[in-house]
């Protein structure tokens, strides 16, 4: 979770849609704050407690339901094709090396 501020009010969930992706943005707990522009006048901006991210198919009915429980949420990380093979071969190495030790105790 992050603040962030706006000129105008924002809705605690809004979504946007970008090549067959949605993008979720919340926006709790606003505090309203009069601020100063660069010539001295001023303004209200309206300052949340704030989170996005981007996933292919979220739950949006759940998060408008409850967008307090994902105000620090973030999808689970998808493995590059590289990051996935070095996984594999790491859990492959300790299946070897597991399989080596039963091979030992056995001899």
């Amino acid at each position: 979770m992050t603040k962030a501020i706006f000129a105008e009010k924002q809705p605690s969930v809004k979504t946007a849609e970008i090549d067959g992706k949605t993008t979720v943005f919340i926006c709790l707990n606003e505090t309203e704050k009069t601020a100063e522009d660069m010539d001295g006048n001023s303004h209200v901006e309206y300052e949340y407690d704030f989170n996005e991210w981007t996933e292919e198919k979220p739950d949006i009915e759940a998060i408008s339901k409850n967008p307090d429980k994902y105000i620090d949420y973030q999808p689970p990380k998808k493995l590059t094709d590289k990051e996935k093979i070095a996984s594999l071969e790491s859990q492959l190495e300790q299946t070897q090396a597991a399989l080596q030790d039963l091979i030992m105790m056995e001899g």
